[in-house]
């Protein structure tokens, strides 16, 4: 993806989807572009609201990816402590009807 300096820059990216693959911090980048763009032009200045709302769904689907990632990390943890436990279980069980 080339550099995102302005709101051209900005609609290419969009038309070439090459937005779509952009990091958490191009984004941020790409808000700040629209943020600080002044569109006069009234029969574009509704694109700018779509991209704002497209810019803020992709950066909430970073967000959703990366608590995911340590769901599931904190799942293996707590799978790996219920075996655990279930084999104290069954020793315990064990030692008492041998003993």
């Amino acid at each position: 993806m080339k550099p995102l300096t302005d709101f051209s820059s900005l609609r290419d990216a969009f038309q070439d989807g090459s937005i779509f693959s952009s990091n958490v911090a191009e984004l941020q980048k790409s808000i700040a572009i629209l943020t600080e763009s002044r569109i006069t032009n009234d029969n574009i200045r509704h694109i700018a609201g779509v991209m704002s709302d497209t810019l803020h769904n992709l950066l909430i689907q970073h967000i959703l990816d990366e608590q995911e990632k340590r769901n599931k990390k904190a799942q293996f943890w707590f799978m790996v402590l219920a075996i655990g436990g279930l084999i104290a279980a069954i020793i315990q069980v064990l030692v008492a009807l041998l003993a």
